[in-house]
């Protein structure tokens, strides 16, 4: 049996067209930019680690020269004061004793002391039981010892008679 072929008319020759070939050219140049790969970042990373690495060097020679220069020894404790100033927590521990603080009681003052790593703490609550709630709340704070009401005040002209205390607490040293 043969086989038996059909011809449904001659076929429609396709005009190629220049604009076609360009999209074709574009389309395959964005895709070999896609494909290189990028500058190492791990020779980058190691250049800032090297640059971090002089720059510490450097800082512990001038610091080395600024303690062996001829520097008082007062000077030099009045910057170790300033430095411990400087380190100390205030971020966590602004935070932990504004934490505590309700709807109750009211912050009117905070007076630390760096170098005694104490800090004063002047309120404002509704009642004796709300200030005391709060040097509980104050007690239970990270990073701070020692709470103790120094002193208190009921403000007899005051038509709600709120009390004013004085709270005195020790910071402790970042773990």
């Amino acid at each position: 049996m043969n086989a038996l072929r059909i011809d449904f008319g001659p076929r429609a020759r396709r005009r190629q067209r220049p604009w076609a070939w360009l999209l074709l050219a574009v389309a395959a140049a964005s895709s070999v930019w896609l494909l290189l790969p990028l500058p190492p970042l791990w020779r980058q990373q190691q250049q800032l680690q090297a640059a971090h690495q002089d720059a510490v060097a450097q800082r512990a020679a001038v610091q080395a020269a600024v303690q062996d220069a001829a520097v008082p020894a007062a000077q030099r404790e009045a910057l170790a004061q300033a430095a411990a100033r400087l380190h100390a927590p205030w971020p966590q521990l602004l935070a932990g004793i504004e934490s505590a603080v309700d709807a109750q009681v009211v912050l009117l003052g905070l007076e630390p002391d760096a170098q005694a790593r104490v800090v004063r703490i002047q309120a404002q609550a509704r009642d004796m039981p709300a200030l005391l709630a709060y040097l509980g709340r104050l007690a239970q704070v990270p990073g701070l010892a020692g709470v103790r009401l120094e002193s208190h005040q009921i403000l007899a002209q005051h038509p709600q008679r709120p009390v004013d205390g004085s709270i005195v607490a020790r910071w402790q040293a970042a773990p």
